[in-house]
């Protein structure tokens, strides 16, 4: 099995740029960066920020960094640590500020407009309350004999939070994407029916991969049991839950049962192996995505980075 090319670029198609001087990601508990040696096209360098509880409040309706003035001095010190004056940056968005939909559609027919307000129309029926400010984004997939819609919503206001604070440091922000999404670059061109499961303080997003096709996006709101002295198996138990859910989902529509996991732990200071417990709790072939960095970075980070490799694939 080989994932289909377009798959494989899935985070530009919030739109379409060259590879940038560097990659930011933005979550509510931390911010990182690396560093792109363009010729090369390695990274060059890289940094992790911790962000205390509030600098940073991803949300799909609501104001995103109440506190603008430390989160854009936390941007400047990383740009100092991996040697960045300016230039053009893709942004990882947090996963909870863009809703992203899957959708079916025969367009062969249709003229842009068309398939536009149909799109739009679609979306409606499954978000009711779509804001005035909303930014739609798509891309199309062959699916058989008809096509598979990718689509991305997210508030303009949202948005230009992140585009000014960027701004602000001397960065252009040319390429917005989703952790999640990133992270579908690094998979292996043949591989099974797989599902990515990525972690963060606040969130829980999966994304599964399916006859090469892209058959899931999945996000909630989520906040991993991380107190001292439980039980790790306990601590996983909700989080566990999830992973089955979205699984006999898949079962159900697909018809496919998922034998592989990707897993990405956010969760810099969670100090617990949860790849080795699910390893041993579920009945799948874990594995984690740091093992699809190719370049070290050192000091067991490449797990916590791998959404920023994802866009060097």
């Amino acid at each position: 099995m080989k994932l289909l090319p377009e798959l494989k670029r899935l985070q530009d198609r919030f739109l379409e740029v060259p590879l940038p001087d560097a990659v930011f990601q933005v979550t509510a508990s931390h911010l990182s960066g690396l560093r792109i040696a363009p010729r090369e096209r390695r990274a060059a360098n890289h940094f992790i920020s911790r962000l205390r509880p509030g600098v940073v409040s991803p949300s799909f309706g609501r104001t995103n960094i109440p506190d603008v003035s430390l989160l854009e001095s936390k941007v400047r010190e990383g740009m100092a640590k991996i040697g960045l004056g300016q230039g053009t940056v893709a942004v990882l968005l947090p996963e909870l500020c863009v809703r992203v939909f899957i959708l079916n559609l025969d367009s062969a027919s249709l003229s842009q407009k068309e398939k536009e307000k149909i799109i739009r129309w679609r979306i409606g029926k499954q978000m009711p309350a779509v804001p005035e400010d909303a930014r739609f984004v798509f891309q199309e997939f062959p699916a058989g004999s008809s096509k598979r819609i990718v689509v991305a919503v997210s508030r303009g206001a949202v948005l230009q939070e992140y585009e000014g604070l960027f701004s602000r440091c001397q960065l252009a922000a040319g390429n917005l994407s989703l952790p999640s999404l990133s992270l579908i670059n690094l998979l292996p061109e043949a591989g099974e029916d797989t599902l990515v499961v990525n972690v963060e303080e606040d969130s829980l997003s999966f994304v599964a991969i399916i006859d090469s096709k892209l058959a899931l996006y999945r996000q909630k709101s989520f906040a991993f049991d991380q107190a001292p002295g439980k039980p790790l198996v306990q601590r996983l138990a909700g989080f566990l839950k999830e992973v089955e859910n979205t699984m006999h989902f898949l079962e159900d529509k697909e018809k496919k049962r998922i034998r592989s996991l990707w897993f990405r732990s956010g969760l810099p200071d969670a100090g617990v192996d949860i790849a080795s417990e699910l390893r041993r709790l579920l009945a799948l072939t874990v594995r984690e995505t740091g093992e699809l960095v190719t370049q070290g970075s050192g000091n067991g980070e490449s797990g916590l980075l791998s959404p920023l490799f994802g866009q060097l694939a």
